[in-house]
């Protein structure tokens, strides 16, 4: 059933119907480790779908795919969800964190969740260590509500760092930031993958987030995958007035 061997992501003819209406159709594509996938397309093309899908949250109608070691169909052992976590993380545009919670303690939650009898100092250093990175470590004690979205959004990304992901699936996580959140949230995701090879899926409608960031994209129109490849041939392929309508309800490839 699965091909593309040396790829860390591959699917096939993914499809996802609710409601007779196609969500995803038929789409497939491969990504080696150390990749960053750019998914753009208009909205309702399937592209937080496609996302969630790979992440378990939702459950593709047909079709098939593998995310690391993990596939779909499931086929035994049982999946786990614990062990999905601890290599695959998925941020979302709404930040997810814990309101009541401060900020040590919603990055913090993760380890103590998935390793329970991981020591109290062990902990205390891994979270002060992803902080760090982010330039975020004077702000541990502070709560969600005194963030800007800048703020909130590089929390969020240190939680899903916390558990050392090999796969990072990022929806949106640049929408409604200022410039300079944006420029600091790209260098993070850069470093990542120079430093430690974390393979990325990016959904954005931004598409200088896009040409920074992304080795390569894959266009999707209606659910389907229009366009797919190294970042530069497929943005070429398309005028600067199409690449504007990627948020379009009528994307076509010209």
């Amino acid at each position: 059933m699965f091909q593309k061997e040396n790829s860390v992501i591959f699917t096939q003819n993914l499809t996802r119907e609710v409601g007779g209406h196609l969500l995803l159709d038929g789409v497939s594509f491969s990504l080696c480790r150390g990749d960053i996938l750019g998914v753009v397309g208009h909205s309702g093309s399937g592209k937080s779908t496609l996302v969630r899908c790979l992440d378990f949250l939702e459950f593709p109608t047909s079709g098939c795919f593998r995310i690391d070691e993990f596939q779909y169909p499931i086929t035994p052992p049982r999946f786990s969800r614990s062990s999905f976590a601890k290599k695959i993380a998925y941020i979302s545009q709404n930040y997810g964190l814990f309101s009541a919670k401060t900020v040590f303690d919603n990055i913090a939650y993760p380890l103590r969740i998935h390793y329970p009898k991981m020591a109290s100092l062990a902990v205390s250093c891994r979270v002060m260590e992803v902080l760090e990175s982010l330039d975020m470590e004077h702000k541990k004690y502070a709560y969600p509500g005194s963030l800007s979205g800048g703020q909130k959004q590089k929390v969020a990304i240190a939680r899903a760092l916390v558990l050392q992901p090999s796969i990072l699936l990022c929806d949106e996580v640049t929408s409604a930031l200022d410039p300079k959140s944006t420029e600091d949230i790209i260098y993070r995701l850069k470093s990542l993958n120079q430093e430690m090879q974390v393979t990325q899926i990016i959904i954005s409608h931004e598409m200088d987030v896009i040409r920074e960031l992304c080795s390569k994209v894959l266009v999707l129109s209606s659910g389907k995958n229009i366009a797919f490849g190294d970042t530069s041939k497929v943005l070429s392929s398309f005028s600067q007035h199409r690449q504007r309508d990627f948020t379009c309800e009528n994307l076509t490839h010209q």
